[in-house]
């Protein structure tokens, strides 16, 4: 039971960024609620790093960024496939906790005249919970996970332009009751927007950014302290060094930067206050020499650049591919304030069967951080999909 409570609590802390699961450190996202958006989908793109806002592929593609669902293509050259998908990990594999794990199921398709389209579903498992009253005798146990719904739309806006856009509509359900006296349930529903451009100055060349998870703050138990969504800014490119019939290299890289605001502020200026209303770095405690049992005075460091300047990560990865059967993969992740610091690897299949093709991709996370200090060290991804 004691071990569970401290998993339970570490993930409660917050997905960070491009982190698969929870940071070791506070960060801007931790103000936040629902951070079971924040988790990656797609083997592929946690392989390169986490980046994939200018080249996510298939039907994971508009998680990263829904502009990109206009630029999908089969090996065939059919354009607009049709295609379904699956990601699945355990959030907290090395602690042995199975029934902590996320999965995402995406879909993508065309309709004529319109534009492309996708539809996933993802669920995020915390697992069971013990219930307990105030003087720790066990009451039970509860389920802690979130549930969520999104469509995309994306058509081109010019020759090399697209835009794109996602609805997402959400459950997080935190426990069954409230603890001691609170009134009110701790369950939070609520929705989302993303909005994302892809600019293509080439086949070999796409420059993309999108805006995630922008939307009005989730109630739960007390309505005055309403928790904002993790909205964040992504931009990012994508460049296919090498392009022939049977040699493919392709480079990604991202830059991210979140911009959750404190839950008394107007959610809707989130986009632009979240670039510059942080500037704490450092709180120094002294003593009152006159009253040394009294309050401490505290004197605040504040630099504005240098702290929003911190919560930016970068992605970066590349891949090679032979005839788009076999892929390899390899990335790098930094997080500065949440502390991640990892390189990530990972491969990809694709076999053809008749008209249609199966992708099977895996990732692998190792942690810089070393010492064990990183509970992702050593994370696996897998996902599936199909092209039709």
């Amino acid at each position: 039971m004691i071990g569970r409570k401290i998993a339970f609590l570490a993930a409660g802390v917050g997905v960070l960024v491009g982190a698969l699961v929870q940071p070791a450190n506070a960060t801007n996202e931790s103000q936040a609620a629902v951070l079971a958006l924040l988790y990656r989908p797609g083997a592929r793109e946690v392989a390169l790093g986490g980046a994939g806002v200018a080249g996510a592929k298939g039907s994971m593609a508009s998680y990263y960024n829904p502009a990109l669902l206009s630029w999908q293509t089969a090996k065939d050259g059919v354009t607009y496939p049709r295609a379904l998908g699956t990601t699945y990990y355990k959030i907290l594999q090395n602690f042995g906790l199975n029934d902590m794990y996320y999965m995402y199921f995406p879909t993508m398709f065309s309709v004529r005249d319109w534009g492309q389209f996708s539809v996933n579903v993802m669920y995020l498992s915390l697992g069971e919970q013990t219930r307990t009253d105030e003087g720790g005798n066990i009451l039970g146990t509860f389920y802690t996970y979130t549930l969520g719904f999104g469509l995309s739309y994306s058509a081109k806006i010019g020759e090399k332009t697209s835009a794109g856009i996602t609805a997402k509509w959400f459950y997080d359900h935190l426990a069954d009751a409230g603890a001691g006296f609170e009134k009110g349930s701790p369950t939070g529903t609520g929705f989302a927007l993303d909005a994302g451009l892809i600019h293509r100055w080439s086949n070999r060349l796409s420059f993309g950014m999108a805006l995630r998870n922008y939307g009005p703050n989730v109630q739960y138990i007390d309505a005055s302290q309403a928790s904002p969504t993790p909205v964040n800014f992504n931009i990012g490119t994508m460049w296919k060094a090498i392009d022939t019939d049977y040699n493919d290299v392709t480079f990604l890289f991202d830059v991210y930067k979140p911009l959750v605001q404190d839950y008394r502020k107007a959610w809707y200026l989130a986009p632009i206050r979240g670039w510059f209303d942080e500037d704490v770095y450092r709180i120094d405690e002294i003593p009152n020499p006159d009253d040394p049992t009294g309050p401490k005075k505290k004197i605040y460091y504040r630099n504005t650049l240098r702290e929003e300047g911190r919560q930016i990560d970068i992605h970066a990865g590349i891949e090679y591919a032979y005839a788009e059967y076999v892929a390899i993969r390899t990335g790098y992740y930094r997080d500065w304030d949440g502390e991640r610091n990892w390189l990530t690897f990972g491969a990809g299949f694709r076999l053809p069967i008749s008209s249609a093709a199966l992708m099977v991709d895996f990732g692998y996370i190792h942690s810089l951080s070393g010492g064990g200090a990183d509970p992702n060290d050593g994370q696996q991804i897998y996902s599936v999909g199909v092209t039709f």
